[in-house]
């Protein structure tokens, strides 16, 4: 019940944007593109079942939000994760919850954020504070 209820939301937001467009008269050589990006967030850290997922939504969502410390702690299957959404063709945002030893961890996360940015490019969106 709940995987139909979210097609639905998901089909609705997609289809909004063309509705509220019909009928109007813009010079096609003026219209600016603007990315619309729908997505969701899972917070589970079954890599094989979000795998999955992921298979059965890439088709018509384009933003995948890693929201589970059990991935986003876990530089391999972080990694895994992130690899596997960006073959998809997805952009993604990794979830990081800031421990109370933030300033110690905070080179280790910087370093594998550069490398996230260099190996996933534009796909790979930083949401983590500066």
């Amino acid at each position: 019940m709940k995987s139909k209820l979210h097609a639905v939301i998901l089909a609705f937001l997609m289809v909004t944007p063309v509705l509220l467009n019909c009928g109007s008269s813009v010079n096609a050589q003026t219209t600016a593109t603007t990315d619309i990006f729908v997505g969701i967030d899972v917070a589970y850290g079954d890599i094989a079942a979000i795998k999955s997922l992921v298979d059965e939504i890439s088709a018509y969502t384009n933003l995948f939000i890693i929201g589970c410390t059990a991935i986003s702690q876990n530089a391999a299957r972080l990694n895994d994760m992130c690899q596997y959404l960006y073959e998809r063709d997805l952009s993604f945002i990794v979830y990081q919850e800031w421990p109370l030893e933030y300033r110690f961890r905070q080179a280790v996360v910087s370093n594998w954020t550069e490398t996230a940015k260099n190996r996933w490019g534009d796909k790979f969106w930083n949401m983590l504070p500066r």
